[in-house]
């Protein structure tokens, strides 16, 4: 999708569910690739939109790098939680999620019943050490 597309299907700030992620990689010949992948449906908010380029870069006889751009593809930037690390996800593969589901991107902001809910089965799932403490 392009930016214009995403920008009037998905508007910041509100919360979507999605099942896959977007990771760049870099092959054995120095080709940046796209990889999607799949996880359980989670529920993000909106924080932007971030165009990546893929290309491949080359190196010089003397260490310098140059990247050559071949094709450019835009991403929904979301986040899980208040302080998470940026996810990408793809414009498909992303749906506006019911107004029950509401991610507070502030702390002074309220939970619902139904997030609290699902943050508590999501909490279930880390691995804890022998004092209970994630890892």
């Amino acid at each position: 999708m392009t930016p214009k597309k995403i920008y009037k299907r998905f508007e910041i700030g509100s919360t979507i569910t999605a099942s896959k992620i977007v990771l760049f990689l870099y092959d054995k010949e120095r080709n940046r690739k796209m990889i999607v992948k799949s996880k359980t449906p989670f529920l993000a908010r909106v924080t932007g939109i971030k165009v990546f380029k893929l290309g491949k870069v080359y190196l010089s006889s003397c260490g310098e790098r140059s990247f050559t751009p071949t094709d450019t593809i835009a991403l929904l930037e979301v986040r899980r939680g208040v302080m998470s690390k940026p996810l990408y996800v793809q414009g498909e593969d992303a749906q506006i999620a019911n107004e029950e589901y509401v991610i507070p991107l502030l702390v002074n902001q309220f939970w619902s019943e139904l997030a609290k809910e699902e943050m508590s089965k999501m909490s279930k799932e880390f691995t804890r050490d022998a004092k209970g403490r994630w890892k």
